[in-house]
């Protein structure tokens, strides 16, 4: 080997790093490119995708307003003056101006209302008096068409000043008829068989029975005290007049 041979050297790499860089970064944009294109893909293909950050709102449905079941009504036992009504001054109608198998079941449609009372009987200084024209009498079945002949019965209403009916006002009724001792007080209800208002009712059997002045009825105060003198009832062994009608009206 002469002098000018020389050794063969191995060429030295040498790494472009600009040029790496920003190959790196296109690779980099590339595949965020396509992760975008991705997501953007499976969000329009389905908008409620865990990956959207908006997903749409679940439509709202209308709140149906629930219906409330309706409240038991409860009737208290009334203590005192029901609604006003114009006070009747009674007018017996005949059971034969009533047709056959038409029951007349309200007083009003029997007993002829007038606007005011003006009692014309004594009542001997006390606060209430018997009702001008009373006792009236009638045959049961205008209110009981099923009883016949099968019953006798007083009964009727208590009016005050304003021609109002009283609930819960005593009546009592002691005599003799037939022969037994009678002794009974009862009081003014609502919702008995003889329509609106206020009535009270004797139960005297299940027969019409004869009597003259034998029985006596009076009104009570709550402590048993007299509102009224002892009025005579006369009866009769009649089923045109087993039911016996005594209104009562306050004077002073």
């Amino acid at each position: 080997m002469d002098a000018f041979d020389f050794k063969e050297e191995k060429p030295k790499i040498q790494i472009d790093f600009p040029g790496l860089f920003w190959n790196l970064a296109t690779l980099y944009f590339l595949i965020s490119s396509a992760g975008i294109i991705l997501v953007f893909g499976m969000i329009f293909i389905n908008p409620a995708h865990n990956l959207n950050p908006w997903p749409p709102r679940p439509a709202t449905l209308p709140v149906l307003a629930a219906t409330a079941a309706p409240l038991p009504t409860y009737t208290a036992t009334p203590t005192m003056i029901v609604a006003p009504s114009q006070t009747p001054e009674p007018e017996f109608q005949s059971a034969t101006e009533t047709p056959a198998g038409q029951a007349t079941t309200d007083a009003t449609a029997v007993l002829e209302e007038t606007a005011t009372i003006t009692p014309t009987a004594a009542s001997g200084g006390m606060p209430f008096a018997v009702q001008p024209g009373n006792p009236i009498y009638m045959q049961s079945t205008i209110f009981y068409p099923e009883n016949n002949c099968d019953m006798m019965a007083i009964f009727g209403q208590v009016f005050n000043l304003q021609n109002q009916s009283v609930v819960s006002q005593g009546v009592r009724l002691i005599g003799v008829l037939g022969g037994n001792t009678i002794d009974m007080q009862e009081y003014t209800e609502i919702g008995t068989a003889y329509g609106s208002g206020a009535y009270y009712e004797f139960d005297l059997g299940d027969h019409p029975i004869a009597s003259s002045g034998a029985l006596q009825i009076q009104l009570l105060t709550q402590e048993g005290g007299p509102l009224t003198n002892r009025i005579k009832v006369d009866t009769f062994n009649d089923c045109t007049q087993n039911l016996i009608l005594i209104n009562f009206v306050e004077v002073q």
